[in-house]
């Protein structure tokens, strides 16, 4: 005679038994959508490591941003310089940071803002991982793996760990919301679109161009997925409700930093031709780089296709159910981080459409200066269509690869011990790769260029006046950072409004018609041919390593650099 039966569900489960639903592959620390403490400082550690490591300060960008936001604070600061008295794109930027850069000294400000933007990007990351489950090990393993990727290439030029410019936090907040979405659905209450709007936002306020794509992408995945969720439940009323949640909160948070970045460009009132100009100048001259896709090298083509065929591989193999054992009174459960996976890799091809288009509208085969239909095809690819492509591929190659890795792993595999072995290998592999790549010198500059470089700058700033206009070389860097004095004008530093591109243009040539006339009347930069540079431009001072050679004697000079004055009683500037 038996007793009364019970539930195999129910029966004691041996110690090393696995969950009843014998879920494996799934990480033990990775039970939930909140991410660890743990998974936050190893990334964040990670990312800080690649940008101190492999970006000296001041990194490529950041005299551009800082200089800039030190100006909008301070009156004084680069009064006379052509760009930095120029408008501004990034006024939520410049309002958050220019008060800092009249405090504390610009690399101060550059260190710090290199630390919280890199804190808000790792938190973002974190928050992905989370969605995905992924373990604190597999979490540092995928932004091990975005920062390796990174040094490899990419396909416009873009870049999102380095210095400190306002398109990493950017990034950070465009990250976060894309953390908000994989998990949001019109099942539940609109309170995810909601979130997920207000970090689309603020990303849209502190970088426009980075923050809109990323907007844009979401709202076009949502409209592919519209045929399904009406299949599913047909309840079209309340996808519009969270659709129209998530815009009005994204365009209410971006205004601060949208409306300034719409009256620089699209709402100025500038005649048609001087703004089709500055498209061809910005498009197929200045940032063609990052603009023009007929000019990128084939090897930018290569790298990201096989980003994007590794990245989809790993989406595939992910969405392969793995073999468990299920009865009937056992189902097997519906894997959450399947959704996610779904979502992630439907952004990223959204963003590779439209980056091919992007290719399609600005492809040409003729050279810069006879592209045909030039004005339709600068109007569209001066809104970087390829950014949101560029910086998204490698953050979810990282994600997938790093999600196949974690399930691969089944659990107690590796010990605590092992564990944190791995962990300190990937990040002492990561530091030595990203010494590996560390420039002695900026592009243009051998570390010897450089060093005197930067002791003529400060005697600059310590021997002249301050409303000095310097005419600088072709590869100057860092020049206000360094000697705190304004540059008639600098080929790194274009504005961004289409007058002052025009005027930017307009000033390179004029400098370079005054060298090149002063040189071939008699081959040296005689007295008047100085006074003829202060007239006709301004200029106080010249810097150089190669012009010449002159009739004055320079007021400065070191073993690569010469610094001579251009002062007059009776000449004053035009």
């Amino acid at each position: 005679m038996t007793g009364p039966q019970v539930p195999e569900s129910q029966l004691p489960q041996p110690p090393d038994a696995g969950p009843p639903n014998n879920q494996s592959r799934m990480s033990v620390a990775a039970t939930d959508q909140r991410p660890s403490s743990l998974s936050f400082v190893l990334v964040a550690l990670a990312f800080c490591l690649y940008s101190l490591l492999s970006v000296p300060t001041p990194g490529v960008n950041e005299p551009h941003y800082l200089t800039k936001a030190r100006a909008t604070c301070d009156d004084a600061y680069g009064a006379e310089d052509f760009f930095l008295q120029s408008g501004n794109a990034h006024a939520v930027f410049f309002a958050a940071v220019g008060p800092l850069t009249t405090l504390l000294p610009l690399e101060s400000v550059a260190l710090a803002g290199r630390l919280l933007s890199l804190g808000l990007l790792a938190f973002a990351w974190t928050r992905l991982a989370a969605q995905l489950r992924l373990s604190p090990f597999s979490t540092l393993l995928s932004a091990v793996l975005f920062c390796l990727i990174a040094m490899t290439g990419n396909f416009s030029g873009e870049w999102v760990i380095g210095g400190f410019e306002s398109k990493v936090p950017a990034y950070g907040s465009a990250l976060l919301a894309c953390a908000t979405w994989t998990t949001a659905s019109p099942d539940q209450r609109p309170g995810g679109f909601a979130v997920c709007g207000i970090w689309t936002g603020l990303a849209i306020a502190i970088h426009p161009v980075v923050g809109m794509w990323f907007a844009i992408g979401i709202c076009l995945c949502e409209l592919l997925l519209l045929p399904t969720w009406c299949h599913r439940s047909g309840d079209l009323p309340r996808w519009l409700l969270c659709g129209t949640v998530y815009c009005l909160t994204t365009v209410v948070l971006s205004l601060p930093g949208l409306i300034p970045a719409l009256r620089l460009t699209l709402l100025s009132d500038v005649a048609a031709d001087i703004q089709n100009h500055a498209n061809r100048i910005q498009v197929f001259g200045r940032l063609s780089h990052h603009l023009d896709a007929a000019s990128f090298p084939r090897r930018a083509w290569i790298h990201s296709a096989v980003l994007l065929t590794v990245t989809m591989g790993a989406w595939k193999a992910l969405q392969v159910r793995p073999a468990v054992h299920s009865t009937a009174t056992q189902p097997q459960k519906h894997d959450p981080r399947r959704g996610v996976q779904q979502r992630l890799g439907m952004l990223l091809l959204v963003s590779a459409a439209l980056a091919l288009c992007g290719a399609a509208i600005g492809w040409h085969t003729q050279p810069y200066p006879d592209i045909d239909h030039w004005e339709f095809k600068a109007r569209w690819l001066r809104y970087y269509p390829f950014r949101f492509a560029d910086a998204l591929l490698p953050i979810t190659c990282a994600l997938m690869v790093a999600s196949v890795i974690d399930r691969w792993q089944t659990p107690g595999r590796w010990t605590q011990r092992q564990q944190r072995l791995g962990m300190l290998a990937a990040v002492l592999i990561l530091s030595a790769a990203s010494y590996s790549i560390r420039p002695a010198a900026p592009s243009g500059y051998t570390a010897w260029k450089y060093w005197h470089w930067k002791h003529a700058c400060r005697w600059i700033r310590d021997n002249t006046e301050q409303n000095s206009v310097f005419l600088t070389p072709r590869e100057s860097f860092g020049f206000k950072w360094f000697a705190e004095r304004a540059e008639y004008v600098c080929v790194k530093d274009c504005p961004q409004d289409a007058p002052g591109i025009v005027e930017w243009n307009r000033r390179l040539w004029r400098q370079y018609r005054w060298s090149r006339d002063a040189y071939q009347n008699d081959s040296l930069f005689d007295h008047d041919d100085l006074l003829r540079l202060r007239q006709q431009l301004g200029i106080t001072h010249i810097i150089t390593r190669r012009l010449g050679p002159f009739e004055d004697r320079p007021v400065y000079q070191n073993e690569v650099w010469r610094v001579y004055a251009v002062e007059t009683d009776d000449v004053s500037a035009d």
